[in-house]
């Protein structure tokens, strides 16, 4: 019988798995090399920060990488083609790259009204 917590863990190891998978399947990497690596991001964090307790803010981004604020900054509106064979991405890989780092950008331009 698993506890609640057991069933949290696997849960969010899977769901790391999965995100990574489906990351990489982005980046046009073939299905056996993306589930090679998903399943070596989840049992690297489980081996490394096992036990510890760990809380993440919920609008926390690491940061923009260089290639995705490129891609951003390449994107005229509809060159979409253009952009999955220069940086050799699928098409969703790229809307997702660029909905993000709008997301980014439009949050850091805001203006924080109690400060």
């Amino acid at each position: 019988m698993s506890t609640q917590m057991e069933v949290t863990r696997h849960e969010l190891l899977r769901d790391i798995e999965d995100n990574v998978s489906a990351l990489c399947k982005n980046y046009n990497l073939d299905q056996d090399i993306c589930e090679q690596i998903s399943i070596h991001v989840a049992d690297f964090l489980a081996e490394h920060y096992g036990g510890m307790v760990i809380s993440f803010p919920k609008d926390f981004h690491y940061k923009i990488a260089q290639r995705d604020l490129d891609i951003y900054n390449d994107f005229n509106g509809n060159n979409w083609v253009f952009l999955v064979k220069k940086y050799n991405m699928t098409e969703s890989g790229i809307r997702k790259v660029i909905n993000r780092v709008r997301k980014q950008v439009i949050k850091h331009n805001q203006m924080d009204m109690f400060t």
